[in-house]
C-alpha cells in the first residue's frame, strides 16, 4: 500500500496504529495527510473524530461487542 512505501518505519507500527493512518488518510486525503507530515495531531478535528471512532468501531468488534 502507499502508507507501506511512504511511511516511515511503517511496518514497525502497531495494528492500532497502522489502522489510525489508514482512517485519517481514508478521511483527510493523503495529500494533505503528507503536508502535515503523516501527523494526526495535526489533522482536523473532524478527522481526528473520525479516527477515534473507525478505532472504537474496530474495539467493540473484535471485543465481540
Amino acid at each position: 500500500s502507499y502508507c507501506k512505501i511512504n511511511y516511515f518505519n511503517y511496518l514497525e507500527l502497531s495494528c492500532e496504529e497502522k489502522q489510525d493512518i489508514i482512517s485519517a488518510v481514508h478521511n483527510v486525503g493523503i495529500g494533505r495527510f503528507e503536508e502535515k507530515n503523516w501527523a494526526i495531531s495535526k489533522m482536523p478535528t473532524e478527522t481526528r473524530k473520525h479516527v477515534r471512532k473507525v478505532r472504537d468501531i474496530y474495539n467493540k468488534i473484535e471485543g465481540g461487542g
